[in-house]
């Protein structure tokens, strides 16, 4: 946020800029239309809608693969932004080693189990992804 130019003066103009992340339920215009009615004499526009949050459904074959690789019942939300976004349309996951809470700080860190984890499990998922595509494909051809 920025106003005024000195402490003591009460500015004329003030800008603000807030970088949300959505969720897929929620779009710019959403956000824009909330923000809208709580500042009834500010200017609230958008600055992109390019990178889009999208889902693909748990039980497409793409995520059960992946869960079945990864060991896991159930997939976790990313509150992050990666190169998925600019995918719309296609079905998959964002998954990588490490945690996300060390991402982009200064002193971002992967531990090696973590990379040798990471190994096993696109090892493990490419070939499973692959299967699971295929025989989606072959139940959609069949019906």
């Amino acid at each position: 946020m920025a106003a005024g130019e000195r402490h003591n003066v009460v500015p004329d103009i003030a800008n603000a800029v807030f970088d949300a992340r959505l969720s897929p339920n929620t779009s710019a215009d959403d956000v824009r239309n909330a923000l809208a009615s709580l500042l009834p004499h500010a200017e609230v526009t958008i600055r992109s809608k390019r990178l889009l949050a999208f889902e693909t459904a748990d039980d497409h074959p793409v995520v059960r693969a992946a869960l079945s690789a990864a060991g896991r019942p159930q997939p976790i939300a990313s509150r992050t932004l990666s190169d998925l976004a600019l995918l719309q349309g296609v079905h998959g996951v964002k998954c990588g080693p490490g945690l996300s809470a060390r991402s982009h700080t200064p002193d971002e860190f992967v531990l090696r189990g973590e990379v040798d984890a990471g190994v096993a499990f696109y090892t493990a998922v490419v070939p499973a992804m692959l299967d699971a595509l295929a025989l989606a494909r072959t139940a959609e051809a069949g019906t």
